[in-house]
C-alpha cells in the first residue's frame, strides 16, 4: 500500500469516523502510520 500511494501527491485525509480527519501534513502522517506499523511486525 505504501508502494502504492508513494507517487501521490495529497495533503488531507478524511477519515471514516468524526473527528479523523487529518487537515494539513497528512502525506506525512501515513507515512509516520507506515513506520510504525512495519516496526510492529518487525
Amino acid at each position: 500500500i505504501a508502494a502504492a500511494v508513494e507517487p501521490l501527491a495529497f495533503d488531507r485525509i478524511y477519515g471514516a469516523w468524526w473527528g479523523r480527519n487529518i487537515a494539513a501534513g497528512a502525506k506525512a502522517a501515513f507515512e509516520a502510520s507506515v513506520a510504525r506499523y512495519l516496526a510492529a511486525i518487525a
